[in-house]
């Protein structure tokens, strides 16, 4: 959005430019009358301020990325460890997790799913690999336990989302697998 922001107060800035540059050169050249010259630069400059204030609210107010100090300059924000998912969070809360206790989240789910793995061992343990991955991108070690401490319906709550997406990846997997086995014959008496 700031990008945007930033074409857009350039913009405006170049359009005011040129009809100030557009009034002065060919106001002897254009036949019509000065009241229609006065409307042209009106909607024109009004456009180029609708441009830079944009731009500035897009580009500098709304700017996520960079935070307003007491003096007025600015500096970028501190990222902060959330206790709950986040996408800003996304890839920052990896630095909290080791190998070990990444493989300790991996077995927990491995043990969880065991009914599922006795039919389609690969498959939960991909699932596995991917519940892991997104746990560990959205939560610390410390909010984790602390999640899991709750109640169930609010551990389901808070980590359905999270995996949402392995879930669903599994699931058609699963179907897809059931689809390609050959159907046995019903049995004759």
């Amino acid at each position: 959005m700031a990008y945007l922001g930033y074409v857009l107060i350039v913009a405006g800035l170049l359009l005011a430019i040129r009809t100030f540059v557009r009034s002065r050169t060919m106001a002897a050249d254009d036949p019509r009358p000065e009241a229609a010259r006065k409307i042209d630069r009106f909607f024109a400059l009004g456009s180029a301020l609708l441009l830079f204030m944009a731009g500035v609210y897009l580009g500098v107010l709304r700017n996520p990325e960079r935070q307003s100090t007491g003096e007025g300059a600015s500096v970028p924000s501190k990222p902060s460890v959330p206790s709950t998912p986040s996408v800003a969070a996304t890839g920052e809360l990896l630095q909290y997790w080791t190998d070990e206790s990444r493989a300790a989240l991996r077995q927990q789910c491995l043990e969880n799913g065991k009914r599922t793995a006795e039919r389609y061992p690969e498959l939960v343990e991909d699932y596995c690999r991917c519940a892991t991955e997104k746990i560990t991108l959205a939560y610390t070690p410390a909010s984790y336990q602390e999640l899991m401490s709750k109640p169930v319906e609010e551990q389901k709550a808070a980590i359905g989302p999270v995996v949402e997406s392995c879930v669903a990846i599994m699931s058609k997997l699963i179907e897809l697998s059931n689809e390609a086995q050959p159907q046995k014959p019903p049995k004759q008496q």
